[in-house]
């Protein structure tokens, strides 16, 4: 779908209605003829394919079909650096600008040696196709716009990411803390894949054509799908958090006692089959596995609350006690995190005809 950059193409893209009249065609067909500007704009001609999407409300929706589905429509943020001293104002300014959708952002500066500067460079090394140029006056970071990324496979990544951070965690409660040192590189992947799926998904909404080509349907599932990455990512927060407190209490107090590693070790076993699970009902679509993992996270995370009690008779160190309190309250928040792909999952196969016969015992029918 190409689309002219200049002035005047972006404004014949805002929102417009026409009137067109049911035409008849031969004895059973009918026709209804597309506006011409419409036609040039998106650079359609004879023999190219359209896509028509019913809606739940029996609109029509009509979409091109072309190979080209990166929007052309470049935005740039200019950003007088020099004016904004606010904290961190400059690094959430380049992360939001990136998520977006903006394709350039220019810092302008009297001074591109700022330390401010050193941090924005290092946080656009998590964005995938970014680079940035620094000149006498200003700063400039690029995104590249090449959705082609199937996100099936962000989502798999985004797992098998949380699951190795999970897994390390277990290895160093049982006497292996150096693993604690590959779990901050693995979070900077999730943010990574994270990040770049989130734009995605943006410019799917605002895209249509790009959100059809990329295989969301139904408008409602880029909503979806931007609940299932961000429970991910929060829950590889939280996993990091893990890390960090495990650390400090291996450093501080030396191995975790045997038994205590042994009742912390069982839960997160625990927990890597929820997350196991729930993704595979994710691909799967299924909504009753689905439910069974809701099911297993609340009785999951009454277990969570009955391990604190019981370290708390085991430990008697109120130091020791805080750090495992804090280390089973992140791993409820694992859970509740999780818990978000399979309420998803339920919503998603309740949506449509096609996707409710999962349920086996339901029936969605027009009045």
């Amino acid at each position: 779908m190409k689309m002219s950059r200049s002035g005047n193409d972006v404004k014949k893209i805002r929102r417009s209605s026409n009137l067109r009249s049911i035409l008849r065609l031969g004895k059973s067909s009918y026709v209804i003829t597309l506006p011409h500007d419409w036609l040039r704009m998106m650079g359609l001609k004879r023999g190219d394919k359209v896509l028509l999407v019913t809606n739940q409300d029996g609109s029509l929706a009509l979409y091109p079909m072309a190979t080209d589905v990166t929007p052309q429509i470049s935005l740039v943020l200019e950003v007088n650096a020099d004016k904004m001293p606010e904290h961190r104002v400059l690094e959430r300014i380049l992360v939001g600008a990136y998520l977006e959708g903006i394709r350039r952002v220019i810092f302008k500066t009297g001074n591109p040696r700022d330390p401010r500067f050193d941090r924005l460079k290092e946080i656009s090394q998590k964005f995938i196709n970014a680079r940035h140029t620094v000149t006498s006056s200003s700063v400039e970071f690029e995104f590249q716009q090449n959705f082609d990324a199937d996100f099936t496979n962000l989502v798999v990544r985004l797992s098998a990411s949380l699951l190795s951070m999970i897994a390390y965690i277990k290895r160093a409660i049982n006497g292996q803390p150096e693993y604690l040192r590959n779990i901050e590189k693995m979070e900077d992947e999730i943010d990574r894949d994270y990040w770049w799926a989130l734009r995605i998904l943006v410019a799917s909404q605002i895209n249509r054509g790009l959100a059809i080509n990329l295989g969301f349907r139904n408008p409602a599932h880029i909503i979806g799908n931007r609940a299932i990455i961000r429970a991910l990512e929060l829950a590889g927060d939280y996993a990091y958090e893990i890390a960090q407190d495990l650390q400090e209490l291996i450093e501080t107090y030396g191995p975790i006692p045997k038994n205590i590693a042994e009742i912390i070790a069982k839960v997160i076993d625990r927990c890597e089959d929820l997350i196991s699970h729930s993704i595979y009902a994710l691909h799967a679509l299924d909504p009753l596995r689905a439910n069974e993992n809701l099911n297993e996270a609340l009785d999951l995370r009454e277990e969570l609350k009955r391990t604190c009690m019981s370290m708390a008779n085991i430990a008697s160190d109120r130091k020791f006690l805080i750090y495992l309190a804090r280390l089973i309250s992140r791993l409820v928040d694992v859970v509740e995190s999780v818990s978000t792909i399979n309420e998803v999952i339920i919503n998603r196969c309740l949506g449509n005809e096609e996707t409710i016969t999962r349920f086996k015992h339901l029936e969605l029918r027009r009045e």
